[in-house]
């Protein structure tokens, strides 16, 4: 019904092109192949962050796994692949990057542990297992393939569209045999999805099983990829200007720098309403004695310094026993700057 269409994300958005919804945790996945990135938000687009914003050429179809939380990828561009990683973006993978051109489209047998997508430009349908391996290539064909652009799977059905031939197939998944045409005289049909509760099973969900409401995290909880009985359920995020603090929960808007040199000190910072603990406050104290010792020792020290072509010898003090010799004018060890982080606190 039109009449009950929403606009969920209508900024920082350029060419988005695949969209997947985490039925269990209750998120949404997409690529945008302008902007070269990968973001999940709430489903009711409150919330959002990019996940990805590197080695992505021209990212296009996107599924998820939330029974093992990881989601898929193809990308179409000058080096053709599918990738996964978990659904909060880490442990990122390829899992396909050879004998692939056009990935147009990707979907999930998440029973079977398979993956399965269509190659316009090589006109194959093929599948690979969640780990990469075991790949089968299950049609070969410019006539079936012309140009396959969505894909889904359900129980031993395979199903994709095609934009030449303007039609829906189906075929057997397991060998490729039985390849029939569900739908045709169609326009442009690009992607096909099926809903079932087998396609959709209920799962719990950790950030609200959690003993704070929404795991404890200030702004998204995602779930973590389940590589092992030890791996996290969730991890926090933030949004794309915000880090997470030290309690890996919180988001601030950034860091404060207290940077000590040779020629005294400077604070450098990002905005205002900052506040240092103690700790920074005995660091700086620390650091103060040492540089007024090291003053004094200079007063006290004798010179010299070599500068080609002429050398020269300069005397500050007749007692001193200590003597420095180096190639520029500056005496002594130059020590690096120390940096001292502190957070600034933000509500978001």
């Amino acid at each position: 019904d039109p009449a009950e269409q929403e606009v969920l994300i209508d900024e920082q958005l350029h060419s988005p092109e695949g969209l997947a919804v985490d039925w269990v945790h209750k998120h949404i996945y997409w690529t945008d192949s302008g902007n070269k990135t990968i973001s999940v938000a709430t489903v009711d687009g409150s919330r959002r962050r990019t996940l990805f914003s590197q080695d992505l050429s021209e990212p296009r179809a996107i599924s998820v796994d939330p029974l093992r939380g990881f989601m898929y990828w193809s990308d179409w561009g000058y080096q053709a692949k599918i990738e996964k990683s978990g659904l909060n973006g880490v442990d990122r993978q390829t899992l396909v990057s050879d004998n692939i051109e056009w990935p147009n489209g990707i979907t999930l047998d998440l029973l079977n542990q398979r993956l399965y997508w269509v190659d316009s430009k090589l006109h194959q349908l093929s599948s690979i297992d969640f780990n990469g391996g075991n790949r089968k290539m299950l049609i070969s064909s410019t006539d079936f393939l012309s140009h396959p652009f969505g894909i889904a799977v359900f129980e031993d059905k395979v199903f994709w569209t095609d934009l030449e031939n303007e039609a829906i197939f189906s075929a057997n998944r397991l060998n490729g045999l039985e390849i029939s045409i569900l739908a045709e005289n169609l326009n442009n049909p690009h992607d096909i999805v099926i809903f079932h509760e087998l396609k959709q099973p209920r799962a719990a969900d950790a950030c609200e099983l959690s003993a704070q409401p929404n795991g404890g995290c200030e702004y998204l909880c995602l779930p973590a990829p389940q590589t092992s009985s030890h791996s996290p359920k969730y991890t926090c995020a933030c949004p794309d200007t915000m880090w997470l603090g030290p309690d890996m929960k919180r988001c601030y808007r950034g860091v404060y720098f207290t940077e000590v040199s040779d020629l005294g000190t400077k604070t450098h910072t990002a905005s205002a309403g900052w506040a240092c603990t103690p700790l920074t406050v005995i660091a700086l104290l620390c650091m103060s004695g040492y540089l007024i010792w090291r003053n004094w020792k200079r007063k006290n020290t004798k010179s010299m310094n070599f500068d080609n072509p002429v050398y020269r010898k300069t005397t500050e003090e007749e007692d001193e026993d200590e003597l420095h010799i180096g190639r520029t004018a500056q005496v002594g060890h130059v020590y690096p700057a120390v940096s001292i982080p502190c957070w600034e606190r933000q509500v978001v």
